[in-house]
């Protein structure tokens, strides 16, 4: 096999290997999108159930503050949640990419060594 065949079929195997990974990152980014919207509505739910039997200032208060927080702790994991995909996205793309540069060089090196 030549060298240049041999070359093409890496560049391919990371190109393929970056596709899977966006693939991956973008299926769970939309689950999560899911996950959380199913969330902000039972949220939103529970409030509107709740919000006609308050009859006082005080238990208004308390009602806004405890749909506050839950909104707030929501935003707050899904901000985590996406950082960690993204995290990782990053990640696995360097080492695709650190890969595919050591393979190369390897490969450059052993084509230029003087043979014996």
């Amino acid at each position: 096999m030549s060298a240049i065949s041999t070359m093409g079929q890496k560049v391919g195997q990371v190109g393929r290997d970056l596709v899977e990974i966006n693939v991956e990152t973008v299926r769970k980014l939309a689950e999560l999108s899911a996950d959380n919207l199913r969330r902000y509505i039972d949220l939103n739910k529970d409030y509107f159930e709740k919000l006609p039997s308050v009859r006082a200032v005080n238990a208004y208060v308390d009602l806004q503050r405890t749909y506050n927080t839950g909104l707030w702790n929501g935003f707050r994991d899904d901000l985590r949640a996406r950082s960690d995909i993204l995290r990782a996205a990053a990640e696995r793309t360097g080492s695709v990419v650190r890969g595919a540069f050591v393979a190369s060089e390897a490969a450059s090196a052993g084509a230029s060594a003087p043979e014996a």
